[in-house]
């Protein structure tokens, strides 16, 4: 897993932060940013992503097949307003009770998708609801 964060610190409490930093599973990449989702276009795949380091405006292309964005309470979505259906506001559009979107096989879930209520809980919750959607999809 890798955690990329726009700092060189994080905010998290400091025996989360411990137990992060002593997880040798966990690699971070300080001080960037997602600049580009790398994607294989037929069928839509995700290949990477292409970070910007904030401090020396480098890119460096890293392998990935799979990412959650979590950044504040606007919604992080303008990278998938070429792919993805978003409201006015930028929130992902998903089906009226699920987690589907305008793509067969992607799912959004948590507070990219839900401009009412942005709580852990929730989040969670509708992660939950989208990995189960994600699982009936990959056996159907």
């Amino acid at each position: 897993m890798t955690i990329i964060h726009r700092r060189d610190t994080l905010r998290a409490d400091k025996i989360e932060q411990e137990k992060m930093f002593k997880n040798k599973k966990i690699h971070f990449e300080w001080d960037s940013v997602v600049d580009e989702f790398l994607l294989k276009n037929e069928p839509l795949e995700l290949t990477g992503l292409r970070l910007r380091n904030v401090k020396t405006d480098e890119l460096k292309d890293l392998r990935f097949d799979g990412v959650f964005v979590a950044v504040g309470y606007t919604p992080n979505t303008a990278i998938f307003r070429r792919y993805l259906n978003l409201d006015e506001k930028g929130y992902i559009i998903t089906e009226k009770g699920c987690c589907k979107t305008n793509i067969e096989g992607i799912f959004a879930a948590g507070d990219v998708s839900n401009p009412q209520f942005h709580q852990a809980i929730l989040a969670a919750g509708s992660g939950c609801l989208a990995a189960l959607q994600a699982e009936q999809f990959l056996t159907d």
